[in-house]
């Protein structure tokens, strides 16, 4: 569990390294007590978790036993919003933190032992989960279901404030249904979710947004879609798209479609998968 506590200096800015040594102790516990246990499940005392939640996790099991390039599944999709998620059967392929509900495999937790332990003496203020993401995944991608199996209900935070719980936290939905589990597992090994991906790409009808701009009320309304038609929208990205809070333009797009726009998270390889209605609506960086 990551126990929430904070330090702040003199100043008032928060310092939260204890968190971070606090999520290496828990972790390390776990190892050493659980010495048979092949993957940790992690979650915070202010989230809520579906009625699916543990089957998600341990249906993601196998493939992370076999594919490389996964490093964990996580329970909670940054874009998943009611306006744009319409699936809870599917999951994807994303670069992901590991939040609100996550599991990683024994090898790699060491992994993030370690790490942040390195990092944290010469980068007191640097959070745990962006170390994780940034220097422990490089690359590597997590199984995050279309919609959410958890939902973070806390009103402040030691990164976020009430407004920023307003705009991106509170009308999140999640899955409430027990009978709603993922089933395309077998479809998110790498070679084969790339291939289905070009699929998608391949029958893209591209939206210009100087005819149809995403900040206009009437967006939704004025495109008609069929169940399984696939639209585009291109955003530009001088910069790797899920670069730390640097993307103006992801900024301006997602906070016009009503998403999660202060980083560029739960992307695959510059794209980002949501829904419209049983319609797919997919954001691409580019060059």
């Amino acid at each position: 569990m990551e126990l929430p506590i904070t330090v702040t200096n003199r100043t008032g800015e928060y310092i939260d390294w204890t968190i971070g040594y606090q999520i290496t102790f828990a972790l390390q516990y776990i190892l050493n007590k659980y010495e048979d246990a092949d993957f940790i499940i992690v979650t915070e005392e202010d989230v809520l978790v579906s009625p699916d939640f543990f089957v998600f996790l341990n249906r993601s099991v196998p493939l992370l036993r076999t594919d490389p390039s996964l490093y964990c599944a996580t329970a909670y999709n940054d874009l998943t919003y009611p306006h744009n998620s319409y699936d809870a059967q599917v999951a994807y392929r994303t670069k992901s933190f590991p939040n609100y509900g996550w599991m990683v495999g024994r090898s790699f937790a060491y992994k993030m032992i370690a790490k942040i332990k390195e990092i944290l003496p010469q980068n007191p203020q640097q959070s745990w989960d962006i170390i994780t993401y940034f220097r422990t995944s490089k690359g590597m991608e997590c199984i995050v279901p279309e919609v959410s199996r958890s939902k973070h209900m806390a009103v402040g935070g030691t990164h976020l404030n009430q407004l920023a719980i307003r705009m991106w936290y509170i009308n999140k939905n999640y899955n409430q249904d027990p009978n709603f589990t993922i089933t395309n597992m077998d479809m998110l090994s790498k070679s084969t979710y790339e291939v289905h991906i070009q699929s998608l790409l391949s029958k893209a009808q591209y939206i210009d947004i100087l005819d149809t701009y995403p900040c206009d009320d009437n967006f939704y309304q004025r495109i008609t879609v069929v169940p399984d038609e696939v639209l585009i929208i291109l955003f530009e990205s001088t910069t790797a798209p899920d670069s730390f809070r640097s993307n103006e333009h992801w900024e301006a797009l997602a906070n016009c479609l009503g998403i999660y726009s202060l980083e560029a998270h739960d992307g695959h390889h510059g794209l980002y998968r949501l829904r419209y209605g049983p319609a797919h609506l997919l954001l691409m960086a580019y060059p």
